[in-house]
């Protein structure tokens, strides 16, 4: 985990313990992009990035679940592999 994902873990841990309710976190991703699209809307480039920001960090406690021990960067590697062996395989 990178040092930024540790500030997030204690904060988290600091604030609601030590486990993530599946249910409320992925009711609280949909809201926060929902914040995202509002703010595109109207223009607000500074409150998108904000909620950008929401979303990164409630996706990090949903990767927790799904594979301790790993950080969004690997995520996002593992998403860039599957887009190139997509691309190479002519599916995208």
């Amino acid at each position: 985990m990178t040092s930024l994902e540790l500030r997030i873990v204690a904060w988290h841990e600091q604030k609601y313990g030590t486990g993530v309710n599946l249910a409320k976190t992925y009711r609280k991703l949909l809201e926060e992009v929902g914040e995202i699209g509002q703010a595109l809307i109207v223009g607000d480039a500074d409150n998108a990035r904000e909620e950008i920001g929401d979303v990164a960090v409630i996706l990090f406690h949903l990767l927790r679940v799904v594979a301790p021990g790993d950080s969004l960067t690997d995520a996002m590697q593992a998403a860039v592999e599957k887009c190139e062996r997509r691309t190479r395989e002519g599916k995208a």
